[in-house]
């Protein structure tokens, strides 16, 4: 015998993924514009002056994601980590062990305990018996008030919770933006132009101009066909850029 098919049900499915897909997309450009401003903030360098293409845009929503997955990953491993020293197992061993008496205790003493709760719930019995909503009018009234103070309140959640994804994603974006380019800029603070131990390429960028004389040099925080903007640590610096100038970024040994 064929299932029969509940096409109201499917129809709602149906549109409630349509309407996902339809979202995710200002979702994305929302933390990717966010994380992109944020990034430059931490050099105190505005983004109006470097605005990114769209494609762009999602690009840094694709790090801004990338960047709290390995949050949540570093955060799964260490637990995992933590649950296997002496210590850990020791607690998950107790965790065991505790529930494991729970439900022995339970399926041991079960008629017990549903003789024992017969016994002494039956006046409880007695009274809902008597708030019947079915023979109660004052429980009946009750009831439909409590059901739309229950559809009042859910609807708020609900609205609550969009304005949080509304405004959360794009300042957690913005944050986590500002946050990764903080630690480049700590690491150039106290190392200067550096370069990581098995990489061929430093931190800093070297601007040059058409008859090769050096400009600046530092990290190079934004770049588009008319400015370009630099950070070493005299400050940010946002310039248009030099005709026929090159930027350089130096193969080390």
């Amino acid at each position: 015998m064929f299932k029969k098919i509940n096409y109201k049900k499917l129809l709602t499915r149906t549109n409630l993924i349509i309407a996902i897909f339809g979202i995710l997309p200002l979702a994305g450009y929302l933390v990717g514009i966010s994380f992109y401003q944020g990034r430059l903030s931490a050099y105190g360098v505005n983004s109006d002056a470097f605005p990114l293409p769209l494609q762009d845009i999602y690009v840094e929503a694709f790090w801004a994601v990338s960047l709290w997955m390995l949050v949540l990953m570093k955060a799964i491993t260490s637990g995992f980590q933590m649950a296997f020293t002496l210590q850990g197992l020791a607690k998950l061993a107790g965790v065991v062990f505790f529930v494991t008496l729970i439900l022995y205790v339970f399926i041991k003493y079960k008629l017990h305990i549903k003789s024992f709760l017969r016994k002494n719930l039956q006046p409880l019995k007695k009274f809902f018996d008597y708030l019947d909503i079915e023979k109660n009018a004052f429980t009946k009234a009750a009831g439909v008030t409590g059901g739309l103070a229950y559809l009042a309140i859910t609807a708020l959640w609900i609205v609550l919770v969009l304005l949080l994804c509304w405004v959360g994603l794009p300042v957690a974006a913005y944050h986590k933006g500002h946050g990764s380019e903080t630690i480049k800029i700590n690491a150039y603070l106290e190392k200067g132009c550096f370069v990581k131990a098995g990489e061929r390429w430093s931190n800093c960028k070297k601007l040059v101009s058409s008859d090769g004389k050096q400009i600046y040099e530092g990290i190079l925080v934004a770049h588009t066909n008319g400015y370009v903007a630099f950070f070493n640590k005299a400050g940010s610096f946002v310039f248009r850029f030099p005709d026929n100038g090159m930027i350089v970024n130096e193969l080390r040994d």
